[in-house]
């Protein structure tokens, strides 16, 4: 069925896939992508069952005899578990059989690099692809680090897939214990990440080209090559139509493909399995609550909104709020004053936009249109970008101007779209983009990032203009509006998101605030 479905997507759109869901459904590939995900579980479980029956048994005999000879000490369970992990069960090797046996006839029927023609720009069934993949290799993987590492504030549900898994957070203003309130868990700190999930050895820092460097050795392998999209470090295969890819395993496939399921792991299961484009942190979080004070402080003379748009869950919004309000906390006590004597002091009234010294702790707000239909975790107005900057915007409110401060924070725009001209028109004094930069999965990249390598693609003009027009259209928008851009390191090294792998991080943070007027 997803063979004969994927064909039939492919020859009605004249070779061209264009996003649309509604065909999907009619020619039956989400279905039969549900047939498949479930035949895959059911066999895995069936084998592993078996297997687990007759290695049952012999070991059994074993420990049997191991007692009588040296007596009956049996190693510590935890540690025994914990090497478990991370010697990687075999029973992924399972899994993995199992959802070959059933994918690999529907995507290459011929074995031939032709066969991969017909979706590898399919880009809904590719993200399908990847997630079922990444969850039949690393799934086990994720169960176990689940119950070993609780901090991380992951909890598996007890429905929906055999692996389905959901951030729980939450937070008090009680600083240690910061979550556990509600019976909500806090942010997992960036050490406790990458320790549970194998991370230590992973590139942190963003590498252009280091996503791409598996699909060009495959490519060149099979004697074609990746063509890099001119102004972008995306790479897509060139192979002749009759290569024959029968000895090439199916990652390799999905990876030339476009799937980017080399040098993942158990981290991008997680993210996959739960929508989670970026996974936040303590320290991320609270350095850039930390920056967000560091804004305030610097405006002084009035009060600061911190609007987050296009916000999902709220979850971004929440733990700002707790990490400022620790923070202020933090900054209002006096050199040396020791903890005891802060105990001593009598309780004053508590006023949720000042810490103690009367320093301004900014109003956080999280805004969403509810259009992705995500379960909400924090406080959340269901309201568009536009509607978001008309409502809370400085434009059109002289009166607001001076005496107050705007900063909009905005995770992971859409691919495609542009928001921030909604934001710079609503007088935004700064806006925050977390998210792939310039020629990623986030925003327009020119509109929104003013990579000039996409100028073209987006500003239609008549031919023949002049060497000083085309420099003058060439000025990024956000500079036209008067915004000056600048990249927050400190905050990027602190990222991990979805797409991110052994070769490179690929997440950042990037500050557009409006030019300061001389007077």
């Amino acid at each position: 069925l997803l063979r004969a479905s994927l064909s039939a997507r492919y020859r009605l759109g004249g070779g061209v896939i264009r996003d649309n869901p509604y065909l999907d459904a009619f020619l039956f590939v989400p279905f039969a992508q549900t047939i498949i995900s479930l035949e895959t579980h059911d066999d895995a479980i069936q084998a592993l069952s078996q297997a687990s029956k007759k290695s049952s048994q012999i070991d059994q005999m074993a420990d049997d005899v191991f007692d009588k000879i040296f007596g009956a000490d049996k190693p510590d369970p935890n540690k025994r578990r914990t090497q478990e992990v991370i010697a990687k069960p075999a029973s992924v090797n399972i899994r993995l059989k199992a959802l070959e046996s059933y994918l690999r006839p529907a995507l290459v029927p011929h074995e031939r690099w032709s066969d991969v023609e017909r979706w590898r720009f399919h880009n809904r069934f590719l993200k399908w692809a990847r997630a079922e993949f990444l969850l039949a290799k690393h799934g086990d993987y994720v169960r176990e680090t689940v119950d070993l590492y609780p901090k991380l504030g992951i909890r598996q549900r007890k429905k929906s897939s055999f692996l389905k898994t959901v951030l729980v957070g939450g937070s008090s203003s009680d600083g240690a214990d910061m979550g556990k309130k509600n019976g909500r868990l806090p942010l997992p700190s960036s050490s406790q990440l990458m320790k549970a999930f194998d991370m230590q050895n992973w590139n942190r820092t963003v590498s252009p080209q280091g996503g791409q460097v598996r699909m060009k050795k495959i490519a060149k392998q099979l004697g074609g090559a990746a063509i890099q999209f001119p102004g972008s470090s995306f790479c897509f295969a060139s192979l002749p139509d009759e290569t024959d890819v029968s000895s090439t395993s199916l990652e390799d496939l999905l990876e030339l493909a476009g799937g980017h399921v080399a040098g993942c792991g158990p981290f991008n299961v997680v993210c996959e399995e739960n929508e989670i484009w970026e996974f936040w942190t303590k320290d991320y979080v609270s350095t850039l609550a930390s920056y967000l004070l560091d804004r305030t402080e610097e405006f002084g003379h009035g009060e600061t909104l911190i609007l987050d748009v296009g916000a999902g869950d709220g979850t971004l919004a929440h733990f700002l709020r707790e990490f400022m309000m620790l923070e202020a906390k933090r900054r209002a006590q006096p050199q040396g004053v020791s903890s005891a004597t802060r105990k001593r002091r009598p309780k004053r009234s508590v006023n949720p936009t000042l810490h103690e010294n009367s320093l301004r702790v900014p109003q956080v707000l999280a805004t969403d249109d509810g259009s992705w239909n995500l379960e909400m975790k924090a406080d959340l107005e269901m309201l568009n970008v536009k509607d978001s900057m008309a409502k809370y915007g400085k434009k059109g409110h002289p009166d607001e101007q001076n005496r107050r401060q705007l900063i909009v924070l905005c995770s992971w725009m859409p691919m495609g779209e542009d928001w921030s001209a909604d934001i710079r028109s609503g007088g935004a004094d700064e806006y925050i983009l977390i998210g792939e930069s310039d020629d990623g999965n986030c925003g327009d990249n020119w509109m929104t990032w003013g990579n000039p390598d996409f100028f073209d693609s987006a500003i239609e003009g008549p031919a023949g203009r002049q060497n000083d027009e085309i420099a003058t259209d060439m000025i990024p928008p956000y500079s036209m509006d008067g915004y000056v851009r600048t990249n927050l390191d400190e905050l990027s090294k602190l990222q991990f998101s979805r797409f991110d792998s052994r070769e490179s991080s690929t997440s950042s943070t990037v500050s557009f605030r409006q030019k300061q007027i001389d007077v």
